[in-house]
C-alpha cells in the first residue's frame, strides 16, 4: 500500500541465487531485489518482523544498489549482445566491445 492506502502492484518474480557460469546473475538479482523494495519495505514494518527490522536496508543501501546495477548494465548488455549473434566474427564483436569500453570509461568520470 502506498501513503494513501492504495493497493500497489508488485511483480511476481523467481528466485533468482548466483551462478558462476552466469556472468550477469548479480545484475539480475541486484535488479529483483530493487523491484521488491516496497514488499521488502512493507515484510520490515510488519509487527511480526520487528526482531529483524534492524536488517532493512537504509537509503544509503539502496543508492549503492542502484549504482552497481548501473555499473553490471554494461557487461550485461555486452553480453547480451554478443550471445544473440550466432556466429561471432572480429569484424562484429569488436563495434560491440569498444561501445562497451567507451561505456565503462563514462562511468568512471
Amino acid at each position: 500500500m502506498d501513503d494513501d492506502r492504495n493497493a500497489t502492484q508488485i511483480p511476481i518474480l523467481k528466485l533468482l541465487h548466483d551462478m558462476k557460469s552466469h556472468w550477469d546473475s548479480i545484475y539480475y538479482m541486484i535488479n529483483c531485489l530493487r523491484t521488491l523494495r516496497q514488499a521488502l519495505d512493507c515484510f520490515f514494518q510488519a509487527p511480526a518482523h520487528k526482531d529483524i527490522a534492524d536488517r532493512k536496508l537504509n537509503e544509503v543501501d539502496w543508492q549503492i544498489l542502484k549504482d552497481l546495477e548501473v555499473i553490471l548494465e554494461v557487461p550485461h548488455s555486452f553480453q547480451q549482445s554478443v550471445s544473440s549473434e550466432s556466429m561471432l566474427t572480429l569484424s562484429c564483436i569488436m563495434p560491440i566491445f569498444e561501445t562497451f569500453i567507451i561505456q565503462w570509461e563514462h562511468l568512471s568520470m
